[in-house]
């Protein structure tokens, strides 16, 4: 269980630089696409993902991808999910469902965790909405999302100075942490093989 003190560590490791991605720290031991339990998933890990808008800021985000559910391609197709033959899409498979699963039959331990980073300058009202921005990308990576097994959940954190983003830079950053918070949630999949 992690700790104050495990928190300080953390800190004190903490390192420039592009951060190590998939089965590491957090991402061990982490799956995608449980429905058929976790022997039938998919490993996954922590990704990363940055990119720098047109105003200047860095936008980033760190993931740590524990989905109940599938984690979606761009495109839609299942990038990771239940394995074997004959594996249902979770969506699809819960969609036919007829009667309730009992709690032994749901695995019960999945999160996906985002951390969006940003050069801007942003208070902690313009973290938020950050925030609630970025879990639109959450949303294109991971289906079903946000389910009642998923202790889902991004944070922001802001580290520019001086005045505050404006209206339409804020814009840009909430743009741009939906597109790289997907982004870090497949490379979360993609770095774990």
């Amino acid at each position: 269980m992690p700790t104050a003190d495990s928190g300080y560590a953390a800190c004190e490791a903490a390192r420039e630089g592009v951060p190590e991605r998939g089965r590491v720290g957090a991402g061990t031991g982490t799956a995608a696409g449980k429905v058929l339990g976790r022997g039938a998933a998919t490993p996954s890990g922590i990704g990363y993902a940055a990119v720098r808008g047109g105003f200047g800021f860095t936008v980033a985000a760190l993931a740590v991808a524990n989905p109940f559910g599938d984690v979606l391609a761009g495109d839609g197709s299942v990038l990771a999910g239940a394995r074997g033959d004959g594996a249902p899409r979770t969506a699809d498979f819960i969609s036919a469902l007829d009667r309730a699963p009992s709690p032994a039959e749901l695995e019960s331990r999945n999160t996906t965790l985002v951390c969006v980073m940003t050069s801007a300058s942003l208070d902690k009202g313009g973290c938020a909405r950050v925030a609630r921005a970025a879990s639109a990308g959450v949303a294109r990576a991971v289906e079903p999302v946000f389910t009642e097994v998923d202790g889902d959940v991004v944070f922001c954190l802001a580290s520019g100075s001086g005045d505050l983003a404006g209206r339409f830079e804020l814009m840009q950053v909430e743009t741009l942490a939906a597109r790289v918070t997907s982004e870090a949630i497949r490379d979360a999949v993609t770095s774990a093989s």
